[in-house]
């Protein structure tokens, strides 16, 4: 917990450094990926490896701040999993695997 400032600190200072159209959109990105595969264990979701991939290579390729910032944003969700409530996580489990199905990350049947 007494990394939490820390952490939250060095991640906005990342994303408010960024100022265009592009960074925007690497930022988002990076932050919604970052989330889910953060998740991936809390909600017993198994991606698609190969998919995020395929993903990944279209629309981010060779795109070294885009894995900067997806780093960042697994570690400070990772962190924040432990101190939601189990209504929180139920909530974003079920966006979480919305946003995989919409992406093509994971099979219709998972998480029915």
């Amino acid at each position: 917990m007494k990394y939490l400032h820390t952490i939250t600190l060095v991640t906005t200072l990342t994303f408010a450094s960024m100022a265009s159209a592009q960074s925007m959109k690497t930022m988002n990105a990076a932050e919604q990926l970052g989330k889910m595969i953060a998740y991936e264990k809390k909600c017993g979701i198994s991606y698609n490896q190969e998919a995020i991939a395929n993903w990944l290579d279209k629309n981010f390729p060779g795109d070294m701040e885009f894995s900067s910032l997806l780093a960042g944003s697994i570690l400070l969700e990772k962190y924040q999993i432990n101190g939601r409530s189990s209504m929180e996580n139920t909530i974003t489990c079920t966006i979480v695997r919305r946003a995989a199905k919409d992406k093509g990350f994971i099979e219709e049947k998972e998480g029915n």
